[in-house]
């Protein structure tokens, strides 16, 4: 994924980043050392989907997002219901 970030960059194209992990990861770590937005959001399992939701959501509405890209299962069960309540219309 860091290549993407990366044309992003260089597109200028401002691109916000929400990592669902357990604990951080070499992703997470290059967002940092780059200083992309970032929001990390701990997560353990399906149990942490509510809190998870409110986070991602909370997150969404101070960026006004506009587009949400999810990756994974449960990144996409988190992401793309935190974006439909936070009325992002373009979610992906």
């Amino acid at each position: 994924f860091e290549w993407i970030a990366d044309e992003f960059v260089k597109r200028q194209q401002p691109t916000q980043y929400i990592v669902l992990n357990p604990s951080p990861g070499y992703f997470e770590d290059y967002l940092k050392r780059h200083n992309l937005p970032l929001v990390s959001v701990e997560y353990h399992g399906k149990h942490h989907l509510p809190r998870a939701i409110g986070q991602i959501r909370k997150a969404l509405r101070a960026w006004q997002t506009q587009i949400v890209h999810c990756h994974f299962l449960d990144a996409s069960l988190a992401g793309l219901t935190a974006a439909r309540l936070a009325g992002v219309q373009q979610r992906i």
